[in-house]
């Protein structure tokens, strides 16, 4: 950046600016330069607080660590200007053109940017909390990590600005407009008025890269946001679905010629498929419908030998069990004709 000394006279100035911020206004006098042309001077650690500098050509001037505390830059052009490090709180900067220009790590906290014409600005990590950047052009400006806390963006053009990692806690965003903007690690909590914000896409990668495909682009909503495309129609000779393919049967199951009527029950044996012949040495089980063997009877049951002193059980006799009307004495026996009266709860005999 090449820069040139100051003149005499604005050398004079200068110092009598300084000596009126010392003495508080008891000495010297205020810098007032309006329309002046600075342009690629150097100003660089210069006491510019409360100067008037309105209108001023200011392109490619060195102000890197400069104090501009409350000056007055109205419409003044800054374009490729170096304002590194500058102190340029509550400073306004008005309708100024500041494209290009550098303000990394600068703080413009309270200033007043309305406006003005910021395009491809170099702002890492400028301080613009709670700086008021109504209708300012930041289009493509670099503003990562840039603090941006309760910032007034109303109608602000951020298309295509990388914001990754800046801090926007706050922020009114009234129909901003971020299509394409890069906000990758960026903070809205709290942001006012998100649903008026008009972007297209916007590009939430972290990388430093240029800007990702469509792939990563998200839509927002947005005051006045485009008409989303009309669904195409189908062509008039095509089906809206794809017929889905014909499933072939197995060829087990096709039928050729007129199909035959259900077997009868006669002949369930004629058609039915011949069985597979079993090898040599291998006993084929008998079929249940051509058998003709008759089942041999279960053998009887096998007495239970009685234990010495116990009472015989009826298992272990070839007789029935004796029925509950039998009477007491087991060698009486009950006449088919004379009724049997049934014991009473009081007898001795054992109930089975």
């Amino acid at each position: 950046m090449t820069t040139h000394p100051l003149p005499a006279d604005l050398e004079e100035q200068l110092q009598a600016h300084e000596r009126w911020l010392n003495s508080r206004g008891s000495a010297g006098h205020r810098l007032r330069l309006p329309q002046a042309d600075l342009h690629e001077l150097d100003l660089s650690n210069r006491l510019l607080s409360f100067a008037q500098l309105r209108h001023c050509n200011l392109s490619g001037a060195n102000l890197c660590d400069s104090w501009l505390t409350a000056a007055d830059l109205t419409g003044s052009q800054l374009q490729g200007a170096e304002l590194s490090y500058a102190h340029a709180e509550g400073a306004c900067f008005d309708q100024a053109s500041l494209d290009e220009a550098n303000l990394v790590k600068a703080d413009c906290s309270c200033a007043r940017l309305r406006q003005a014409h910021l395009r491809r600005l170099h702002g890492l990590r400028v301080n613009l909390i709670e700086a008021d950047l109504q209708a300012a052009d930041l289009s493509e400006a670099r503003l990562r990590g840039a603090l941006l806390s309760s910032a007034c963006l109303e109608a602000a053009n951020l298309r295509g600005a990388n914001l990754q990692q800046a801090l926007l806690t706050g922020a009114i965003l009234t129909c901003a407009d971020l299509t394409g903007a890069r906000l990758g690690s960026a903070s809205l909590l709290g942001a006012r008025d998100l649903d008026t914000v008009q972007a297209d896409w916007i590009d939430i990668s972290e990388d430093d890269g240029p800007p990702c495909s469509s792939t990563a682009r998200r839509p927002a909503a947005g005051c006045s946001r485009l008409p989303s495309p009309a669904p195409r129609s189908p062509p008039a000779n095509s089906c809206s679905k794809p017929a889905s393919p014909r499933r072939k049967s197995p060829p087990s199951c096709r039928l050729t010629g007129t199909p035959a009527s259900p077997p009868s029950p006669s002949s369930s044996t004629a058609s039915r498929p011949p069985s597979r012949t079993a090898p040599t040495g291998w006993a084929s089980p008998p079929s249940s419908s051509t058998s003709s063997m008759p089942r041999s009877a279960p053998p009887p049951p096998t007495p239970i030998p009685a234990l010495p002193g116990s009472r015989p059980s009826y298992a272990s006799k070839a007789c029935s069990p004796r029925p509950s009307w039998a009477p007491c004495s087991p060698s009486a026996t009950p006449s088919p004709t004379a009724t049997t009266a049934l014991p009473s709860s009081t007898s001795s005999c054992p109930r089975p």
